[in-house]
């Protein structure tokens, strides 16, 4: 696609400016403070980063696709099939409740990623790297403002207290690692000594902040990306040094990959328990592809199956979860072949192009390929122990479009940029012929489309989740009518969102009206029959209620979408007991003893049985 110099240098800025609002966006008035608001973010703003180059396409539609962006489309197409192919269209588009990874996010994804592969330059780059130090620097101070409960934001901490703006220290980890990596290139590059004291600072900054989070993605990302801009400053002053370095890093790398299964004399730093809770997740998503290996099970829907595909030997007993922690097992089991072999299709174009522009380029193009390529490499390997979660997740894409694009320029008559004795030269811009006066109003006028188009899309989530956390927090301003009346007006704000539906029947029930939690349960599970909170808190309202015989069938139905859970089959002998069933009752507590045996539930059940 024909651009001019400045075309490619705005559609960089905005993609970066994507990134940058993705990762920091949070709004605290929220159900959801951290996924939902950059859901919109990511959205809206990619929205408007693909409306400025609509125009490009409009005015001269034989302009070829570069093969990269034809990987993302073909991507963007099996997203869209997976999606209409799901069972739970709600949660397809808009992903799962605390994860919104469904098909608008992929999508708004692959819409940065398309304008990322004609958008950056050298001078892009360096941009691009100067962002990553600048993330770096805030959410280091930020996360010492956590360590030090000086936190402004009063969050409910299920963990490390460091979750920056992404939620989760995990996620904190992995988004400093990768600003460490941008930051120990920028101190290499940059031959300042000022520039370079004030690099280091900010460096070991970051990696004190990872050290603090007690997540080990962080770290992991800084040893690849380390390694590999060590090694490559070595090769490029001497090859034997590069030999010497190589070789380091490769010992290296093998009692770290053995202490990551608590093997090896590592074990006892690097190893963590969860790994063996991944092994779990990975089998039941393998599963998951094995009985729907075509679309999946739906996409963002690892959670509403997990139980039905999970090994029934488990690493971690009942340990749940509503992701695989794998990107490519992610993928494969909520969308099938349809949406993998395309993912792994846009990998393999971006790594071939950026390998081969490494081995062509020389100088300080070489260096930039690296140093991007650094970055690129380390998200891909923490996506296969990682969720895609869209502050961190954004980055993959942007960096992944911006190494393609500047490979693609070492190849092809665009933007050419070449070291040419110790200078960076660029060859002659191409002259758009295509983009003549019309786009000025063009422009304006698609990328409001896209805006507009995006925020109906996304902001009825967004509404509805306002209305519930402010809700909540006005509980003690309201009477039980007024209340009522608040939660049938939130369940019509956005009648076909199964999510919701399951809030406010918890809610109802909170307040002891376990009539209206059974009519917003009752169309949850109509919504979605695989819901296990919705059947689950419909059979607790009609409980509540003393009709157990109304329980009975969605205690059944739980059995076939969580057959583990024992805490369903002891309300079930309670159910069956009430009604005078005993052979149903005795049936299910054989069965509750074969699975466990001795535990509380167990024996609760042969107590009210004897009873």
């Amino acid at each position: 696609m024909a651009l001019t110099q400045r075309d490619v240098s705005t559609n960089a800025i905005f993609v970066l400016t994507t990134g940058v609002a993705t990762t920091l966006a949070i709004w605290v008035s929220l159900s959801d403070p951290i996924n939902i608001p950059k859901m919109l973010t990511l959205s809206l703003f990619s929205a408007g980063v693909l409306g400025s180059v609509i125009p490009s396409f409009l005015l001269k539609p034989r302009k070829k696709l570069s093969v990269g962006q034809i990987a993302v489309i073909i991507f963007s197409v099996g997203i869209l099939i997976a999606a209409f192919f799901s069972d739970e269209s709600y949660t397809a588009f808009y992903g799962a409740a605390g994860r919104s990874n469904g098909a608008i996010s992929y999508l708004a994804l692959a819409a940065v990623c398309f304008v990322a592969m004609q958008s950056f330059d050298m001078k892009s780059i360096a941009r691009l790297r100067i962002v990553f130090v600048g993330i770096g620097a805030f959410l280091a101070f930020y996360g010492n403002l956590q360590i030090s409960h000086r936190d402004p934001i009063k969050w409910n901490l299920l963990y490390n207290p460091i979750v920056g703006t992404l939620g989760n220290p995990d996620f904190v980890s992995a988004e400093l690692g990768i600003c460490a990596i941008a930051t120990l290139w920028w101190i290499i590059e940059d031959r300042r000594v000022g520039a370079r004291f004030v690099g280091s600072v900010l460096l070991l900054f970051d990696i004190y902040i990872i050290r603090k989070s007690g997540s080990m993605q962080g770290l992991l990302i800084v040893a690849l990306g380390f390694a590999i801009l060590v090694v490559s400053t070595l090769w490029s002053w001497k090859k034997s040094a590069g030999y010497g370095g190589l070789s380091i890093g490769l010992i290296g790398f093998f009692p770290v990959l053995l202490a990551l299964f608590n093997q090896g004399p590592l074990a006892a730093h690097i190893y963590r328990g969860s790994i063996q809770s991944r092994l779990d997740y990975w089998q039941a998503a393998l599963s998951m592809f094995r009985a729907h290996p075509l679309v999946g099970v739906g996409l963002d829907r690892v959670g509403d199956n997990y139980w039905q595909y999970a090994p029934q030997v488990q690493h971690v007993y009942s340990q749940g979860t509503d992701n695989a922690h794998n990107v490519f097992l992610q993928l494969l089991a909520t969308g099938g072949l349809t949406v993998f072999i395309p993912y792994l299709l846009l990998i393999g174009v971006i790594l071939v192009a950026s390998l081969k522009a490494i081995v062509r380029s020389n100088g300080k193009v070489r260096f930039a390929l690296i140093g991007l390529f650094s970055i690129w490499i380390s998200l891909l390997l923490i996506s296969t122990i990682s969720i895609d979660t869209l502050g961190v997740a954004v980055w993959f894409w942007i960096t992944g479009g911006a190494l393609y694009s500047l490979a693609r320029s070492l190849s092809v008559g665009g933007l050419e940029i070449r070291e040419v004795k110790g200078k960076v030269s660029k060859g002659k811009a191409p002259q758009s012929k295509s983009i003549n006066g019309n786009k000025n109003y063009l422009v304006p006028v698609a990328t409001f489309a896209s805006v507009i188009l995006a925020f109906i899309l996304v902001f009825p989530a967004w509404r509805s989740s306002l209305a519930i956390q402010d809700l909540l927090r006005n509980r003690a301003n309201l009477d039980t009518s007024r209340y009522t009346v608040k939660l049938l007006d939130i369940s019509k704000m956005r009648p076909n969102n199964s999510q919701i539906l399951v809030s406010l029947a918890d809610i109802a029930l909170r307040i002891s009206n376990p009539t209206l939690a059974n009519q917003f349960a009752t169309e949850a599970v109509r919504l979605d029959s695989r819901s296990y909170n919705a059947r689950n808190l419909n059979a607790i309202a009609y409980e509540t209620q003393l009709k157990f015989a109304q329980a009975i069938p969605d205690r059944v139905s739980l059995l076939k979408v969580q057959p583990w859970s024992t805490r369903n089959m002891l309300e079930l002998v309670k159910d069956y007991l009430k009604v005078g069933d005993m052979a149903s009752a005795k049936r299910i507590y054989a069965e509750l003893l074969r699975i466990d045996l001795p535990g509380d539930d167990a024996k609760a059940a042969a107590a009210l049985l004897k009873g």
